[in-house]
């Protein structure tokens, strides 16, 4: 019985994962598609590798910080 349930919320956050991630998809591969209509492809994913690196960037950074804080506290206890 315990193991239908693990299942059946596996199912269930599979599902909710492609619906959401799903219009981001679709949003990210018209844009695609438009720009490389009026000749601006590599623009876009430049502007896109920028953006994942950017984001990428602040997370490692915050991870450090966020994580530095969490050992301090612990050595600090």
């Amino acid at each position: 019985m315990k193991r239908a349930v693990t299942i059946g919320a596996a199912a269930l956050l599979l599902v909710l994962a492609v619906v959401f991630l799903g219009g981001f998809v679709l949003d990210l591969w018209t844009d695609s598609i438009w720009f490389d209509s009026v000749g601006y492809g590599p623009v876009f994913w430049t502007r896109v590798g920028t953006q994942v690196a950017l984001f990428v960037g602040g997370l490692i950074v915050t991870l450090a910080f966020l994580l530095g804080n969490v050992w301090l506290a612990g050595r600090l206890s």
